[in-house]
């Protein structure tokens, strides 16, 4: 009767630690789950800004292209548009021109260029009074 009983507690107590395991795993396994949703939702919402930001490229890529055409386009009619070989020879020209403009500007706004002026002014007026005598 001893070693029935023994048996019997023995089982149970076996019983009672499967028990006791078997909620420790139901409780890890919820918080698994819980992660796993809180995980699936930030992903959700880092692809909605990739998408986002996919688009923004996108867009920015075409102004840019847009852009890009319009001064090629323009580009190749204040060149002249006369073919490959044309181009390339108009072009250092082109940029030449467009530095001794910024020079100008630059000494225009330094007063360099009002002195200049003046001096070819009474150049030019100096053949018009001999021509007037």
């Amino acid at each position: 009767m001893l070693l029935i009983t023994v048996c019997a507690d023995s089982s149970e107590e076996r019983c009672r630690e499967l028990q006791r395991r078997c909620e420790e795993l139901e409780a890890q396994l919820k918080k698994k789950e819980e992660e796993n949703t809180e995980l699936l939702r930030d992903l959700e919402q880092k692809n909605a800004m990739i998408s986002v930001l996919e688009n923004t490229i996108k867009e920015r890529e075409k102004k840019y292209l847009e852009e890009l055409k319009m001064k090629s386009h323009k580009l190749a009619v204040l060149s002249g548009g006369a073919g490959a070989e044309g181009k390339h020879h108009r072009l250092p020209h082109l940029a030449a021109s467009r530095h001794e403009e910024e020079a100008f500007g630059r000494k225009f706004l330094r007063g360099e260029s009002q002195r200049q002026s003046h001096q070819l002014l009474q150049a030019d007026a100096s053949p018009r009074q001999g021509q007037a005598a």
